[in-house]
């Protein structure tokens, strides 16, 4: 090791010579020694000598020395010697754990160190452990990989001068941007680095940001124990709320194995798709125009706390500043709730929510399939086929947007349903308030069509209805029930029942 690094670094063997090249090493005088570099650190073999080092050391007392007038104190001279390396950083777990009182007895919980401590660190902290205690020092390892360049080549180094500056990228692009890139590589392989890819975990942060910060504006005026509705049966809500407690399940599971990367997967693509891409963007209708108080709007607003509270707690371990900021700004944060993010406990599933979620009870192959007079399945088997709805109606949507509809409310949903097909008709029927939102169109209707195609029971349209249906000057959706109200005759029926109650009529 000295030879390869050409440099004498290591701990001190601490030995002293007599006159005669014997050698005095025994406990009693490493313990004196030991005594020494507790309070002095350990540089200070190289500044004191060898009287200073033994002055509370009495030879004649040494019972592991045979001859104590062998080694007078004044004769003495250090030894340069140095233990091997590895030997002096597997006996780590005693100073570091156990003499220090971290622990009151190995294993210790975790050793974190590069793939190159397999026979290293790992190998001679086991061997000694073994050999002094009888038992591994540690109770899991976790190994990392290197930081290479983008190609995945070449290993940074400051010998290669292909280092990126830590403090620099902290100080344009912020410490949470690079434990969010940090995190999402599979860290047990090389780990890839550019400027390129520090970019896109910029892009990645912002988009989870964006999200809490959607969440906590739509719950300005929501405060739990005075308003929390519970979800209904056939919401959005309810399904958000089985998206949320399985997020929990699978995160913990991550964290639980050291798997960050994929507990930073999971909560980025729940940001992204789950909360952004379809939830939060179905519940803006009934959170800028339901009535203030409404139960539906609170239902849903009850629904968007919780995944708030959830994911400012599993975000934490990975981008602290950014869970601490939104914790300390978080609407009615509740009482018993400490006052920082990073002493609150991680979220508990609830199991009845993941029950449901986990429930798939298929009545259908697929949706072209429904038959007899009954539909039995559970929440999450009903919803797999609502969103199948939802992309097939978003399919026809983009290519009516292509034809120029530019605005999804100016669209109007047909769900058209083969006669006799009974159950796929009440699916309509319940959900069809939900599938107007999760598509974000104007209107949506059912219909029975008799000319689907054999085999299919159940298909749905997108039409443009800016020459069917005047426009609701407060939602903007066009509908046919606009103008319906005397009072306001330039509203859809929801939105004058809900003016008219604002202005107290």
């Amino acid at each position: 090791w000295c030879i390869s690094r050409q440099k004498a670094w290591g701990l001190p063997i601490p030995v002293f010579y007599n006159r005669a090249g014997d050698y005095l090493l025994t406990p009693t005088s490493v313990r004196a020694v030991a005594a020494v570099v507790a309070r002095e650190g350990s540089d200070a073999w190289f500044r004191l000598s060898p009287q200073q080092f033994l002055a509370g050391y009495n030879p004649a007392a040494d019972p592991g020395l045979k001859d104590p007038r062998a080694f007078p104190l004044a004769d003495l001279t250090k030894g340069s010697d140095i233990f091997d390396v590895w030997l002096e950083s597997g006996s780590s777990w005693f100073a570091a754990a156990i003499a220090r009182q971290l622990v009151s007895d190995i294993p210790v919980d975790l050793y974190l160190e590069g793939s190159d401590q397999h026979r290293g660190w790992f190998q001679l902290s086991l061997l000694l452990a073994l050999g002094v205690a009888g038992k591994a020092p540690y109770k899991t390892l976790l190994t990392h990989g290197y930081i290479v360049d983008e190609e995945g080549r070449t290993k940074m180094s400051k010998s290669l001068a292909n280092v990126m500056n830590i403090v620099d990228q902290m100080n344009t692009r912020g410490a949470d941007i690079l434990r969010l890139w940090l995190a999402w590589q599979n860290y047990p392989e090389d780990i890839r680095c550019s400027e390129k890819l520090l970019a896109q975990a910029e892009d990645s942060y912002r988009k989870i940001r964006n999200t809490l910060r959607f969440c906590m504006g739509a719950c300005a005026d929501f405060d739990p124990p005075r308003h929390a509705v519970q979800a209904a049966e056939h919401s959005v809500d309810l399904w958000m709320k089985m998206q949320t407690h399985e997020l929990i399940r699978d995160v913990r599971a991550a964290y639980d194995r050291y798997e960050f990367h994929k507990a930073t997967r999971l909560m980025h693509e729940f940001c992204t798709v789950q909360a952004s891409s379809i939830y939060l963007s179905a519940v803006k209708d009934r959170l800028y125009c339901e009535a203030p108080h409404s139960p539906r709007r609170r239902a849903t607003q009850t629904v968007i706390y919780e995944t708030l509270l959830t994911l400012v707690k599993l975000l934490a371990p990975i981008i602290p500043h950014t869970a601490e900021e939104a914790w300390e700004h978080l609407p009615h944060r509740p009482v018993a709730e400490p006052h920082s993010v990073h002493l609150a406990r991680l979220p508990e599933v609830h199991t009845e929510m993941l029950r449901l979620a986990e429930e798939l009870r298929p009545v259908a192959v697929d949706l072209a399939s429904f038959s007899g007079d009954s539909l039995q399945a559970g929440p999450a088997w009903i919803w797999e086929r609502l969103l199948d709805l939802r992309r097939a109606g978003l399919v026809k949507l983009e290519a009516l947007r292509n034809s120029g509809v530019k605005n999804p409310l100016d669209a109007e949903a047909v769900f058209k349903v083969a006669p006799g097909q009974d159950a796929a008709s009440r699916l309509i029927e319940t959900y069809l308030s939900e599938l107007e939102d999760l598509l974000g169109v104007g209107y949506a209707r059912m219909e029975r069509d008799a000319a689907l195609p054999e085999g299919e029971s159940l298909a749905v349209e997108v039409l443009d209805s800016r020459d069917r249906y005047r426009r609701c000057a407060r939602c903007w959706k066009r509908r046919p029930d606009v103008g319906s109200d005397r009072q306001y005759p330039d509203l859809s029926a929801r939105d004058a029942a809900v003016v008219r109650q604002l202005r107290g009529s």
